[in-house]
């Protein structure tokens, strides 16, 4: 497991927190004598615009998350409830 990978997007500064390697396909070309080595990595989290030193790090004291691209997945969100342990969306299973 690597704690952080710390690197810039067009959108600026960004961490991927806890990346562990997963099952990556190659390919081996005997003939040529040439091989491409492949390596696939799962984050458990993106910290976007700035640098830590992992998910463990204590240089924040609050944080606010937002989705792009949820409406591909689920409907409107007819309510966002924040409390203080957990933050409830409330999605219909069908439109109204």
């Amino acid at each position: 497991m690597i704690p952080a990978l710390r690197g810039f997007t067009e959108a600026g500064l960004f961490t991927l927190c806890r990346l562990v390697e997963q099952g990556a396909r190659g390919f081996t070309n005997f003939r040529a004598r040439t091989a491409i080595k492949a390596r696939s990595f799962r984050v458990l989290s993106c910290l976007g615009r700035m640098h830590v030193d992992g998910i463990t790090d204590r240089c924040l004291t609050s944080a606010k998350y937002t989705f792009e691209g949820l409406s591909a997945w689920f409907p409107k969100a007819l309510d966002e409830r924040w409390e203080s342990d957990q933050i409830v969306v409330t999605v219909l299973f069908e439109h109204r």
